[in-house]
């Protein structure tokens, strides 16, 4: 059965000295590439958006298209894949594509060709997923590799097992062993390319997980070492768990937290692991019988998982971008999308409480139109919302 849905991890191989990308983007002088690196850097003349934005108009043209397109095996590696599995005929004719790319100038420039090329080469419709990595803040790191493997997750969940495949390409390696951890997780398959030959090699689903009843056990204890614990100050509960399922935290240095798999499996069981959730009557209206109140629920979880893992992140704090203050600690949130909506949230998180209060929820870019008023008004009586 040929794949309809599918998601790549992308790097900079697009930008490979013998690939078409790297040659036009040094040729119309876009982009500059020091030391013979793949990692690019905009031209000395121009910032990095106006760089992408030029990248975007260019790349539109049909003859340019063509020409990046002759052949199918100097574009990327991501590029490839597709080619290597339209001639295994195991390319659906109109699949939909998820590009999961690193948060880097190199890694938005990639996608911003890949996408162009994909839909006009593949007839395909693709959506391009930005992931960062902070490198340099063990902590922040942690939570990072915990948010990508539920981006991974995010892009294949609800999909059909047997038409859907995960295909770990490009971005740091670690991306390639959780993002294959998380397709399994769910069943599904992981597919891997042999780039010089163009073969892939199909990898089945290898579930994991824990058991509910043994999950509802040790959630106390993955909630509360979601933050550095000194290794002295455990309880002996606590101790007993991180001895039991040591594949689940990070000990080093006398230290104890919760690693990128706890996160993940944490935001896979809210309804055991999670913030308490509040929404206010209109929230609850809006979206108590709406399909797209799952969508809604998913982005929550991941806002809960944020403020308890005290994650820098300043999508926590929209409302500076809007130039007002927080009002009564109330913050806007911007969430992520799935590819038809989005969502923007007004929130204020109590830490002592481990409770998070929603006052408004938008699902598209109308926020822009009444924010300042719905930013304004009171709360009103709350409805408590079940995450799972």
């Amino acid at each position: 059965m040929p794949y309809s849905h599918i998601v790549l991890t992308c790097g900079v191989s697009t930008f490979a000295k013998a690939n078409a990308p790297r040659k036009w983007t040094e040729s119309n002088g876009l982009l500059t590439f020091p030391s013979d690196s793949m990692n690019p850097a905009p031209s000395e003349s121009m910032s990095e958006a106006m760089v992408l934005e030029k990248l975007k108009r260019a790349i539109s043209y049909p003859k340019e298209l063509d020409d990046l397109c002759r052949d199918p095996t100097k574009v990327s590696a991501e590029f490839s894949a597709l080619h290597a599995l339209k001639k295994e005929r195991r390319l659906a004719d109109k699949p939909t594509v998820v590009l999961i790319h690193t948060e880097t100038f190199g890694g938005r420039a990639a996608v911003c060709i890949l996408k162009e090329v994909m839909e006009s080469h593949f007839c395909a419709s693709v959506e391009t997923v930005g992931c960062s990595f902070n490198v340099d803040d063990r902590k922040q790191l942690l939570y990072d590799l915990g948010a990508f493997m539920e981006k991974v997750a995010t892009a294949l969940r609800g999909r059909d097992t047997n038409t859907t495949c995960f295909f770990p390409l490009g971005g740091y390696k670690v991306m390639v062993s959780l993002g294959t951890l998380a397709a399994g997780y769910f069943g599904f398959p992981t597919l891997y390319l042999h780039e010089d030959k163009q073969v892939f090699h199909e990898i089945p689903a290898a579930p994991w997980g824990i058991a509910d009843d043994k999950l509802r056990e040790i959630a106390p204890s993955m909630k509360r070492l979601r933050l550095i614990n000194k290794e002295s100050d455990l309880t002996p509960e606590e101790k007993a768990v991180v001895q039991q399922y040591p594949w689940l935290f990070e000990v080093a240095g006398g230290l104890v937290i919760l690693n990128a798999f706890g996160h993940f499996i944490i935001q896979q069981n809210p309804r055991l692991c999670g913030t308490k959730v509040l929404v206010s009557k209109k929230v609850d209206l809006d979206y108590r019988d709406d399909n797209r109140k799952q969508f809604v629920l998913q982005q929550l979880g991941v806002l809960s998982q944020k403020l308890a893992q005290r994650a820098l992140d300043p999508d926590l704090e929209h409302e500076k971008d809007w130039k007002v203050s927080s009002n009564d600690d109330w913050h806007l949130y911007k969430g992520a999308s799935n590819g038809q909506l989005v969502l923007r949230a007004i929130y204020r998180y109590q830490r002592d409480e481990d409770t998070l209060t929603v006052k408004y929820v938008w699902t598209s870019h109308d926020y822009r139109e009444d924010f300042e008023a719905k930013w304004m008004r009171p709360l009103e009586e709350t409805v408590e919302w079940s995450l799972s």
